[in-house]
């Protein structure tokens, strides 16, 4: 009988700190995540899905995509939302800055990793001020060349260095992967093309048509999609290997130039703060719905490669990146703004 009450005392001690704490954010995430096990989300509240860009790019289209999967499992509205500008800085300071508390998304590519580099006083740190979800997919590069400046990469090369700075190439803008794409191929090829930075990718597309620009990269996915009279033809791809949405299109290692790797990876992040149970259960979401087959189909139609990965894996990527393009841009001389 005494040790029976010593035990009962000992479970009715006064609780500390510590154990109030505990049993605190043990409630929060228990509260956030709701009836999550019966699928249906962490709330009845909409979740808002910012994409950087404007409506019809890529980053956007695989949103929808994304969102449509979620919103079936879940059981809870995900809303697409277009904050574009600034080669992704003004959606993604918005997300920077948003309530982590599960209802705010960012879909974003590898813009992320380049926009430190290129603009002076960011809102955002692109580690720190994120919780990194899960890398989705991966989206290769290629380069569309007019015919007047050649009829495949070697004659296109031959011709810019007759003409040094007398070729020009489009972008959508200035630190796009678009233009950071083309600055690596000419450091890799030993060539001087001019930039012309238009103010979106349709604007670029419609001179390289016209024959006043000699060539511009582009997402396959954008690639195979556009278009075209017959005067511009997808001439290589930037990636280690031959792409299985354009076969015949070779690498430009294969032609003779190493180190122009270059895949657009496309990722979901949480602001900071975001409760790791949610970071959790919105990881094993994604993963899920990247290995359904109807979805994996889509993607191929579309030109993308499901990717997935775990937060501490999408954080290191991003880590990675962001010294890579920094090189790349300072070798290419560009000033951040």
């Amino acid at each position: 009988m005494v040790d029976l009450e010593k035990k009962s005392a000992g479970l009715l001690k006064r609780p500390t700190r510590r154990m109030v704490l505990q049993a605190a954010g043990a409630g929060t995430g228990a509260a956030l995540l709701g009836t999550s096990a019966l699928g249906q989300g962490i709330s009845n509240r909409p979740i808002t899905v910012i994409v950087p860009f404007g409506p019809g790019t890529a980053p956007d289209t695989l949103a929808r995509r994304m969102a449509e999967s979620f919103q079936q499992r879940w059981k809870q509205p995900f809303v697409i939302e277009n904050r574009s500008g600034a080669s992704g800085t003004v959606g993604t300071t918005t997300v920077a800055r948003a309530q982590p508390d599960g209802h705010t998304l960012m879909i974003s590519p590898s813009t992320l990793a380049m926009s430190p580099s290129l603009y002076r006083d960011l809102a955002y740190d692109p580690v720190k001020s994120f919780e990194p979800v899960s890398q989705l997919v991966t989206i290769g590069f290629g380069l569309l060349l007019h015919r007047s400046a050649g009829e495949d990469v070697a004659s296109f090369v031959r011709k810019a260095k007759e003409q040094p700075g007398g070729l020009f190439y489009g972008s959508p803008g200035k630190g796009t992967p678009h233009h950071l794409a083309m600055e690596l191929f000419k450091q890799r090829a030993g060539i001087d093309v001019t930039h012309f930075p238009a103010t979106s990718f349709a604007g670029a597309y419609t001179e390289l048509l016209a024959g006043r620009l000699s060539a511009m990269f582009t997402t396959i996915t954008i690639a195979k999609a556009l278009p075209t009279d017959g005067s511009v033809k997808l001439v290589g791809v930037a990636s280690a290997a031959r792409l299985p949405s354009v076969p015949d299109v070779p690498t430009f290692a294969e032609l003779g130039f190493s180190g122009v790797d270059i895949v657009d990876w496309y990722a979901m992040f949480a602001p900071a703060g975001t409760p790791k149970a949610v970071i959790t259960q919105l990881n094993a979401s994604a993963n899920e719905i990247l290995q359904n087959p109807d979805v994996k189909a889509w993607f191929d139609i579309q030109g993308m490669v499901s990717a997935g990965s775990t937060p501490d894996q999408l954080r290191s990527l991003v880590t990675s990146d962001i010294t890579r393009w920094a090189q790349v841009i300072r070798d290419a001389g560009i000033k951040p703004e």
